[in-house]
C-alpha cells in the first residue's frame, strides 16, 4: 500500500511484539503484512463513496487513471468495471503487487493494471495521466524515515505525470479545527480506534497504524501549500467529519 524511500526492515517491534510508530514507512512492515493477508481492503472508503467525486474529477470516463499506493484496494476493479478506459496501480510492496496480480489473472478487465513503484520517484513519462487518486498513501509516508521530503517528492511526481487538466485526488487523515474536539478525538483515537478495529475488521494492528498516521499528518493548510509549489493549480481541501480525514484536490492547468 505505501511508497517509501526508507530503508526496509529498520525498525524493530516493540517489547510486547507491536511495530514502532515508524515501522508503518518501511517496505518489510507491508511486505509481511500482505504475506500474512491479501484479502481485499479498502482504507476509508470504497469505491461507491467516492464514485461522484471521482466523476467530477475526471470529466469523462474516457481517462487514464493512477492509482498510488493501491494495497489490496479494489478500487481499480471498480473504475474499470464502471466504464473508465485504463487504470495503473502501484505499489511499493511487492507482495501486495503479487497477490493483485493473482487475484485478477483472469479477470474480465484487462484494462486494470498493477505494477511496483515507488510514488516517490514514478517510472512513467511526462503526462502519462488524467488522473492520479492516492488513498491513505501519503499517511503510510508519513510514518516512514525522510517523511518531509517525501511528501514533497509524490506531489512533485503526481504534478509531473499530469496531463494538462489532469487532476490529483487526494484523501488522508487529516486534523481537527477546533481544540477542543481535536483533544478530545486524539483521546478517542489513541485508546478506542484500536480496539475497533480488532471488534470490526479484527485487524488491530492497521487502526493503531492509522492513529499513528493522523498525529503526524501534515494539516490541510500544510499539504495544500506542498500541493501548490509543486505546480498544481485550483488547490482545494474539503474536510470530512469535522476534519478526521481531508480530501484535497489539485488541478495541472
Amino acid at each position: 500500500m505505501a511508497h517509501t524511500v526508507t530503508t526496509v526492515g529498520s525498525e524493530q517491534p516493540t517489547q510486547d511484539g507491536e511495530p514502532t510508530p515508524s515501522a508503518f514507512g518501511t517496505t518489510r512492515y507491508w511486505d509481511e503484512r500482505y504475506m500474512r493477508d491479501k484479502e481485499p481492503f479498502d482504507w476509508y472508503a470504497r469505491y461507491d463513496a467516492l464514485e461522484g467525486l471521482i466523476e467530477a474529477q475526471a470529466a469523462g470516463k474516457d481517462v487514464e487513471v493512477l492509482h498510488l499506493g493501491c494495497g489490496t484496494s479494489r478500487l481499480g476493479e471498480a473504475l474499470c468495471g464502471a466504464g473508465y478506459k485504463y487504470v495503473m496501480n502501484i505499489d511499493i510492496s511487492r507482495a501486495c503487487v503479487i497477490a493483485q496480480l493473482e487475484r485478477y489473472a483472469s479477470g474480465p478487465h484487462r484494462n486494470n493494471k498493477f505494477m511496483h513503484g515507488n510514488a516517490c520517484a514514478l517510472e512513467f513519462p511526462d503526462e502519462s495521466f488524467d488522473l492520479v487518486i492516492a488513498k491513505a498513501t501519503l499517511d503510510v509516508i508519513r510514518c516512514g524515515k525522510g517523511a518531509e521530503g517525501n511528501v514533497h517528492a509524490v506531489c512533485r511526481e503526481v504534478s509531473r505525470v499530469l496531463r494538462p487538466g489532469g487532476r490529483f485526488m487526494c484523501l488522508e487523515f487529516s486534523h481537527v479545527a477546533n481544540p477542543i474536539l481535536a483533544e478530545l478525538y486524539d483521546r478517542f483515537s489513541f485508546n478506542i480506534l484500536p480496539l475497533l478495529g480488532r471488534v470490526v475488521a479484527n485487524d488491530e494492528e492497521a487502526y493503531r497504524y492509522l492513529v499513528e498516521s493522523i498525529r503526524r499528518f501534515p494539516s490541510q493548510e500544510e499539504l495544500s501549500a506542498r500541493m501548490t509549489a509543486v505546480g498544481l493549480e485550483q488547490v482545494s481541501c474539503r474536510n470530512l467529519s469535522r476534519g478526521i480525514a481531508a480530501i484535497h484536490l489539485g488541478w495541472r492547468i
